[in-house]
C-alpha cells in the first residue's frame, strides 16, 4: 500500500466554514428555539482570541523566569496542574480571559498563553508588561 493512498483528503478550511453556516443556517429555518444555543456558542468562540503569541515580547521576556515572580506580579493563581514533566498555573479573573503559564518541574516559566474576549485581557497585559 502506497503512503499516499492511506492518505485522507482534507477539505480547505473555507468549505468547512460555509458548510458550518450551512448547518446553523438550516437548523435556525427548522427548530429556531432548539438552535439558539448552539447559535450562542458559535458566536462566542468566533469572538475569542489569542492575546499574546508564542514569539511576543512579553512571552519572551517571562520565559526562563520563576513562576514565583509571575504570581508576585500578577496575583495568586487560580488552578494548577502536574502534566507529566511540566506544570500548568492557571488564572480565570478580570472577566473574560484566561492566563496559562507552563512550567518546568522546577517552576521555570516555559510558556505563557492568554485568551479572552474583548478587552478583558487588558489587566493582565498591564501587569505583565511592567514586571
Amino acid at each position: 500500500m502506497r503512503a499516499s493512498a492511506a492518505r485522507p483528503a482534507v477539505r480547505p478550511l473555507y468549505a468547512r466554514v460555509r458548510l458550518a453556516v450551512h448547518f446553523i443556517v438550516d437548523m435556525l429555518a427548522e427548530k429556531p428555539v432548539r438552535a439558539l444555543p448552539l447559535v450562542l456558542a458559535v458566536s462566542l468562540a468566533a469572538c475569542t482570541t489569542y492575546v499574546l503569541a508564542p514569539t511576543s515580547p512579553t512571552v519572551t521576556r517571562w520565559e526562563g523566569r520563576s513562576i514565583s515572580e509571575l504570581v508576585t506580579a500578577i496575583g495568586p493563581y487560580d488552578t494548577t496542574s502536574v502534566k507529566g514533566d511540566w506544570r500548568s498555573y492557571d488564572w480565570f479573573r478580570f472577566g473574560n480571559c484566561h492566563l496559562t503559564a507552563r512550567t518546568s518541574l522546577e517552576d521555570k516559566i516555559q510558556a505563557l498563553e492568554m485568551q479572552g474576549v474583548g478587552t478583558g485581557c487588558n489587566v493582565y497585559l498591564d501587569k505583565l508588561g511592567s514586571s
